[in-house]
């Protein structure tokens, strides 16, 4: 069996992470979100919540081709915590990411969505990574619980 730190590290050397809706973490585990919007009066309301935990090899075994290319500037970077955040778009136009490496640009965790539309910009406020799509969605990470992801748009 493959070192799964090593193969997620080189994944993302390679500019490839899990083409679903998830949370991947350096040691190879992956949250899955559930994620679905609805019209309320016209308003388009987002809602994303934690599905089940599992692991790279696991989602391999039911799907070898589950990596999905991502595309980054790497001009295009925000400094945390002695790290960076790494954010742009997958390989299709409809998927947005956002990645956190460590100062020797170690792979620690990524979000990956496929709902978003490229991520454009980010910043980190009060401990809530908010993450801003090419589509005006704005995503907002909760960086103390990871777990907690809030879709809202520009305009809310």
């Amino acid at each position: 069996m493959k070192n799964i730190v090593n193969y997620v590290q080189n994944k993302w050397e390679s500019k490839e992470l899990p083409g679903i809706t998830n949370l991947l973490f350096a040691n190879g585990e992956v949250l899955l979100f559930n994620r679905y919007k609805v019209n309320e009066n016209g308003i388009i309301k987002r809602y994303c919540f934690p599905l089940c935990e599992t692991n790279v090899y696991s989602l391999e075994k039911y799907n070898e081709d589950i990596w999905s290319e991502i595309e980054f500037n790497k001009e295009k970077f925000y400094n945390y915590m002695n790290g960076l955040f790494y954010y742009g778009e997958g390989s299709m136009g409809n998927e947005g990411f956002i990645c956190f490496v460590d100062k020797n640009n170690k792979f620690q965790w990524s979000y990956f969505f496929d709902f978003s539309n490229p991520i454009v910009d980010v910043y980190v406020k009060n401990d809530i990574l908010i993450c801003l799509s090419s589509s005006e969605i704005v995503i907002e990470i909760n960086l103390n619980s990871k777990e907690q992801v809030v879709i809202g748009n520009l305009s809310d």
